[in-house]
């Protein structure tokens, strides 16, 4: 089984992280001898590459059977875990990660070296946002042995790498060269941009497939919003063949471009008006505002004075001078109180104490009462009026007294 430990240097007094590789136990022996061959190769390969990009390889050997790498000790994290959430990052994230794998790849390929296992778990970004690739050739062994993580590296019925991220030529074994890896880093960056890579299947020959005959989603697709220019560079990172494939210098400049473009749009803010500049609304009228309830002010602030706002008539001017204006008219809502008496100021009003009038009496005084003309009235005989029929005089009929009750 393969795993990385973390030890001490005793010489240098230093942390490193050493590598350890260990073959499944049923490997033919000549199988044995080429994977240690390869190891070896690839091991002093990636200790020939000095930059910044790179992890050095500080010593390597065997212990018994068991192969060993050292290594400086990183901090950081590795680009599938940066895409655990399965959105994406950002595009200008995007193009500073891969530019810097480029600058990787460039130092590798003008040396004769392939990576030809470019991926997600093989890019590590640093606490100090540096990119270093991993693995130079090895993790197609360790990935192997440990079966553990991901997308497993192929050893077996197929060629070496990961078939998420190999090209297409790999598949057919045709010559592979610097533009191979340029190949595995368009499918990184379609991740990095989508959250998936560009194909996917259940099947390892319905993959190959994939990458030898069908032609990848634009990005765009998967992600709204995109710049047509990412289109424009996966697609041709992702081309079958390899002459249609920009070298890795070529996708750095392309990627650095695009980093500052994003850089640009994040930063560019408006330009601010100079503090001496008039109002735009200075010279003109101001349209009648309506007048809109006003909430009561805090207690800390009903003693201040409300800041006066720009004159805003809600007449048209008038013709009058100033000195002779009318009085505002007052609005029909509003209704004029009674106006009260006058009295001097300072004083209250008195009350009336005069005495009241008599009353009115219901006769005239000077004249004496109406005598009543005839006998009593009998309370069981109802009374004829004085005139007309067998009354007054003028009458049809003379007046005749009123016969008395009768005796019982």
């Amino acid at each position: 089984m393969g795993a990385v430990w973390r030890a001490r240097d005793a010489r240098l007094d230093r942390e490193v992280a050493v590598k350890l590789l260990g073959l499944p136990q049923d490997t033919s022996a000549p199988d044995r001898e080429r994977m240690l061959a390869l190891f070896v190769r690839e091991a002093r390969a990636a200790a020939a590459l000095d930059s910044t990009y790179i992890v050095p390889v500080f010593d390597h050997g065997s212990e018994g059977d068991i192969p060993y790498l050292v290594m400086p000790l990183l901090n950081g994290r590795t680009v599938t875990e940066l895409l655990r959430n399965g959105k994406g990052l950002s595009p200008q994230r995007v193009a500073d990660i891969a530019a810097q794998v480029c600058r990787a790849l460039a130092v590798a390929h003008r040396a004769g070296i392939v990576h030809r296992d470019i991926k997600p778990a093989n890019v590590m970004v640093t606490d100090e946002g540096t990119v270093k690739v991993l693995d130079f050739g090895i993790a197609k062994f360790l990935d192997a042995a440990t079966g553990a993580g991901g997308y497993l590296t192929r050893t077996s019925d197929s060629p070496i790498g990961t078939l998420h991220y190999m090209a297409p030529e790999r598949f057919a074994h045709g010559e592979t060269d610097g533009r191979t890896d340029v190949y595995s880093l368009g499918c990184m960056v379609h991740e990095m941009l989508t959250g998936a890579p560009p194909f996917d299947a259940p099947s390892a020959a319905a993959l190959m497939h994939c990458h030898v005959y069908e032609t990848p989603d634009r990005p765009s697709l998967r992600r709204p919003g995109l710049s047509p220019a990412w289109d424009d560079l996966v697609g041709r990172m992702l081309a079958k063949a390899p002459a249609d494939r920009p070298d890795a210098e070529g996708a750095r400049r392309e990627l650095e471009a695009r980093a500052k473009e994003a850089s640009v749009g994040l930063t560019k803010a408006a330009p601010a008006a100079p503090a001496s500049a008039a109002p735009a609304t200075a010279h003109r009228t101001l349209a009648p505002r309506l007048p809109a309830h006003r909430a009561p002010a805090p207690p800390h602030q009903a003693h201040r004075t409300p800041a006066p706002r720009p004159h805003q008539p809600r007449h048209p001017p008038h013709p009058l001078p100033p000195t002779r204006r009318p009085p505002p008219r007052r609005p029909s809502a509003h209704r004029r109180r009674p106006r009260r008496p006058w009295r001097r100021p300072g004083t209250r009003p008195t009350p009336d104490r005069s005495p009241s009038p008599p009353p009115t009496p219901s006769r005239r005084p000077d004249r004496p009462p109406r005598p009543r003309c005839g006998p009593p009235r009998s309370p069981t005989r109802a009374r004829r009026p004085p005139g007309g029929r067998g009354g007054a005089p003028g009458g049809s009929r003379a007046a005749r007294p009123w016969p008395s009750p009768r005796s019982s």
